[in-house]
């Protein structure tokens, strides 16, 4: 094992841009003033005429494959910090930023392979070490040549150096709604921070909730038909080596990576439970608690844990093994939320049923994440509202 953990430091060292010189040398010593103009970064994907780029894209249904464009997501909004953080200076040596989470990702209308795609990131707030990313994603309709909202995402993005939190530049927004989103991001660090204290895994459920539980249970212990999958009847797995390949610059495996396997293991886990195909709509609070090293055994594990009408709402934990010690360590957690709008008629999907006072938290963690989902797409004016 020691063998193996001086080689992967050997490799470490050898792609490691700074050391090489690539990079400089000197330390952070000054902030300056950017506007999100400044590292604001746009991207397009023409699908419409480049069809081999479309061909990375698609999958087996001949649909654009969601997880690939998370994974883009999660690069774009990493260049806009890295470009935010940066003090033009040649010398200095560049902080290291981190994903600190995915606050929201929603849908707003549906993924057509043969439109081009417009990505565009920027800054929309920043705090002493910390910033708010915001990506928008447009779809062009080949009718009107005019772009419409596809996709909106959220990123908290952390900057250290030498291991310890580091500020980063100041923002200046100029324009009208520059501001309001600068004013948006300072609500939406509040809410952050209400949400955690507010979270089921640190204070009991409201009296609505434990009336809900105690409905549930009772309804079981009366006799009564129920119809539904226990929780734990959902629960599928997958085990990823990670690889050079799929590292950063910072030689840990990419966030966007380890969003896109989650979300696979995610969708087959909500195929699998309905019986039909589902659909995304929406990534909710991605955590990344720890750094994933290359050459890591990950475990994925995922489980359906809150459905409603169309909706599915499935938990991704993933987990990285320590085969000496037999120990996991969890580095990330993602909530997703799916719709199944091709089966089962008019009919809602199966339910889930909780066996276990965890399953039960899970539950309503799940529709906790459902009623704020729906409350966004209806925010956001989404078209895809009616699928909640």
């Amino acid at each position: 094992m020691k063998a193996e953990e001086e080689q992967l430091k050997r490799f470490e060292v050898a792609t490691d841009v700074s050391v090489h010189g690539l990079e400089g040398t000197e330390r952070p010593s000054f902030l300056i003033d950017k506007t999100p103009c400044d590292s604001a970064i746009e991207v397009v994907l023409p699908f419409s005429t480049d069809l081999a780029l479309r061909e990375q894209y698609i999958n087996f249904y001949g649909n654009l494959r969601m997880g690939k464009i998370l994974e883009d997501l999660d690069a774009c909004a990493g260049n806009v910090a890295h470009a935010h953080a940066d003090d033009s200076n040649p010398k200095t040596r560049p902080l290291t930023i981190v994903t600190a989470s995915v606050d929201r990702i929603d849908l707003l209308d549906k993924l057509l392979p043969d439109r081009d795609m417009r990505m565009t990131g920027f800054v929309t707030y920043v705090g002493r070490s910390s910033m708010e990313i915001r990506v928008e994603v447009e779809s062009k309709d080949p009718a009107t040549d005019r772009f419409y909202p596809l996709i909106i995402a959220t990123f908290t993005m952390v900057a250290t150096f030498e291991g310890k939190a580091a500020p980063v530049n100041r923002l200046v927004p100029q324009t009208e709604r520059e501001k309001q989103l600068f004013d948006l991001g300072e609500k939406n660090k509040l809410v952050r921070k209400e949400l955690a204290k507010a979270s089921l895994f640190t204070q009991p459920p409201t009296p609505d909730e434990q009336k809900l539980l105690h409905t549930l249970f009772m309804d079981r212990i009366a006799g009564k038909q129920v119809s539904g999958t226990p929780m734990c009847a959902s629960r599928i797995q997958s085990v990823l080596l990670c690889q050079p390949q799929e590292r950063n610059r910072h030689n840990k495996i990419f966030g966007g990576f380890l969003m896109q396997k989650a979300h696979e293991l995610a969708w087959t886990n909500a195929h699998t439970f309905t019986g039909v195909r589902p659909w995304f709509l929406a990534l909710d609070q991605v955590s990344f608690h720890k750094p994933v090293n290359i050459g890591s055994i990950i475990f994925f594990n995922s489980e359906v844990v809150y459905t409603q009408s169309k909706a599915v709402g499935v938990r991704v934990i993933a987990e990285v093994l320590n085969p000496v010690e037999r120990t996991r360590d969890k580095t990330n957690s993602f909530h997703f939320t799916f719709t199944c709008p091709e089966g089962h008629g008019d009919a809602p999907l199966p339910a889930v049923i909780p066996d276990t006072y965890e399953e039960a938290i899970q539950y309503l963690d799940g529709k906790r994440r459902y009623d704020d989902g729906k409350r966004t797409a209806e925010t956001l004016g989404s078209r895809l509202l009616r699928f909640y």
